[in-house]
């Protein structure tokens, strides 16, 4: 069918199976999703087997989730990161790409490098419970760099004479740039951030869904971002720090009952507000937050999602922050629509109370 397979591989719950796809631009990536899906569900269909999607089948094992990794570009170009370093506009844009240099470096400074107002300085950050390696020597102290700077050149010098040989010039050499997280990137990413309780309607958008986002489960009961926690739902990932070129963002509550066009439709909506609005994220979480505690999860800007379809319209449809979503998503996608798909939701909300397992099962397969 002309569709790639990355992997594939058997999971935890019974008859469970994770299929990833290649990439690809936003519309042939759904497009191809669906038409995997069909062939999946004709394939089994043929053995007299049947294929569902639902989010949380059997409520003491694992749920099925539609993750979706993306990165931004623009005219061919990746703009996750600036590979030739540079500086921000914003001393907490600077904060924010340190952490994910930091993250991505495997370090677990109890310092970090931090511009403020009148130069560089230092700022002790509170311990918390680790999940990465501490570091090798606990004689020396691992401190990272503010995004931008720059290693000194050490000026020319010539070495003493050889005997035997001239004296001859040394090697003066320079640090390399340091790629940092592009701002569009920071921005975009706390823009899904901020906007993710609203944007559940559309990613999570059945009954069962919420029985998926839960602590422990890998899917995200908490509004964070971390760099590869898999308990948070806005996973940042690359193979280093000298590889952003390679990071991309792992979206996780998302599910199988949602329409794909419109979820990441919503996704790039929230992003887009974030880089319009130039927000910045808060420092990334490194636990699962369900174990932090109130103070740092304040710090961190971590906050319970909710907990049901129908609280999660009441937040779309009742807040001021719902209502700006809703504009801009209309704006996007057209205001029909927009009502149709909430009147579908609000259905379901309703109907909640008399779903039952196996009507589910059949319903979203």
């Amino acid at each position: 069918m002309g569709i790639a397979v990355v992997q594939w591989h058997g999971e935890s719950a019974p008859g469970q199976y994770e299929i990833a796809l290649m990439h690809g631009d936003a519309v042939e990536a759904v497009d191809k999703l669906l038409l995997a899906k069909e062939a999946l569900v004709g394939v089994a269909a043929s053995h007299g087997l049947a294929v569902s999607f639902l989010p949380k089948p059997f409520p003491d094992a694992a749920g099925n989730g539609l993750h979706v990794h993306f990165s931004l570009w623009k005219d061919g170009k990746c703009l996750m990161h600036d590979p030739h370093g540079g500086s921000y506009t914003s001393n907490r844009l600077e904060a924010a790409a340190a952490a994910v240099i930091a993250a991505a470096a495997d370090l677990t400074p109890t310092r970090l490098s931090n511009i403020q107002d009148g130069g560089i300085s230092t700022e002790t950050i509170p311990a918390l419970p680790q999940v990465l390696p501490s570091p090798p020597d606990e004689g020396h102290q691992h401190r990272v760099r503010p995004p931008g700077w720059r290693q000194s050149a050490p000026g020319p010098k010539t070495e003493g004479p050889t005997p035997g040989g001239p004296t001859r010039p040394a090697t003066v050499t320079t640090s390399p740039p340091q790629p940092i997280p592009s701002m569009e990137m920071l921005s975009f990413l706390a823009g899904v951030l901020t906007y993710m309780d609203v944007l559940l309607p559309f990613t999570s958008p059945s009954p069962n869904s919420y029985a998926r986002l839960r602590p422990g489960s890998w899917a995200g009961a908490y509004a964070a971002w971390g760099y590869n926690n898999r308990e948070v739902p806005l996973r940042v990932t690359a193979p280093g720090p000298k590889h952003l070129d390679m990071m991309h963002v792992e979206y996780k509550a998302l599910d199988g009952t949602a329409n794909p066009y419109l979820a990441l439709s919503a996704i790039m909506v929230a992003g887009m507000l974030g880089i319009f609005a130039k927000l910045f994220p808060p420092e990334p979480c490194q636990v699962p937050p369900h174990e932090l505690d109130t103070e740092a999860s304040s710090r961190l800007g971590v906050r319970l999602l909710p907990g049901s379809l129908r609280a999660a319209l009441d937040l779309l449809q009742n807040t001021r922050k719902g209502e700006a979503f809703k504009d801009a998503v209309a704006e996007a996608i057209g205001r029909p629509l927009l009502q149709a798909f909430l009147a579908v939701r609000e259905a379901e909300a309703v109907h909640a109370p008399n779903d039952n397992p196996r009507s589910l099962l059949l319903r979203y397969s």
